[in-house]
């Protein structure tokens, strides 16, 4: 039987520890990075609803609006 590791240590603690404390450095990168992915995503959507970028570029269009709706879901690709 395996021991559970000692707290502050392991791989469940760094994740917990980067996505909800900001305060540390891997913390701000991991929200800058969110941050940019909700911005792009954003950004995927607002191209699609322009009428002449949608017939030129709508099939890669979807398929961003298809990954960062994995992405956000925490679907694994």
């Amino acid at each position: 039987m395996k021991t559970p590791e000692p707290a502050g240590h392991g791989w469940r603690h760094r994740t917990h520890e980067v996505i909800f404390e900001s305060d540390t450095a891997a913390g701000k990168w991991f929200d800058l990075f969110l941050i940019a992915l909700i911005m792009a995503s954003t950004a995927v959507v607002m191209l699609e609803s322009v009428a002449p970028i949608r017939q030129r570029h709508g099939a890669l269009l979807r398929t961003s609006e298809w990954v960062f709706t994995a992405l956000f879901s925490g679907v694994r690709l």
